[in-house]
């Protein structure tokens, strides 16, 4: 094997981008958080304004890794889309739902139906990557620990 391929056989694989589905309907909002991604080389963000369109994106496309989900979202709401993730779907993503303080309710709905952790508005965006990235590396390594048993 020659020197180039051999170099070529040492680099890492080249990881996926995870997806992350941000549901707002505020524009500001949404524009705000899939800007934040934008220079992190590991995230992909997506955004649609409404709990239906979140839907309709997760049937027809490819999965994604994680939901930010504003709790008061029109049209479908945060409750509704956490009850079709649980029925309907053999992926489950990492779901962060956002709310004001006021909302406390409709957030402790979300968290019994499967989200995994809720954010007071207004939103810390570095708190966010944090916690996504922290998700992202669990799910990683029991995704490692469970192939070793195989």
């Amino acid at each position: 094997m020659n020197a180039a391929r051999q170099a070529h056989a040492w680099r890492p694989k080249k990881q996926p981008k995870r997806r992350v589905l941000v549901v707002d309907d505020s524009e500001f909002v949404r524009r705000a958080l899939v800007a934040s991604f934008a220079d992190d080389a590991e995230v992909e963000a997506l955004a649609v304004p409404n709990g239906k369109d979140a839907l309709a994106y997760l049937q027809g496309q490819d999965a994604v890794d994680a939901i930010i989900l504003d709790v008061s979202t029109p049209i479908a709401g945060a409750d509704d889309v956490l009850r079709a993730l649980r029925a309907s779907f053999t992926h489950h993503p990492y779901v962060v739902v956002v709310g004001h303080r006021n909302d406390r309710a409709l957030i402790d709905d979300c968290l019994r139906l499967g989200a995994h952790k809720a954010i007071a508005k207004p939103l810390n965006v570095d708190a966010i990557h944090v916690l996504l990235h922290a998700a992202f590396r669990r799910n990683e390594g029991q995704r490692t620990r469970g192939n070793e048993h195989r």
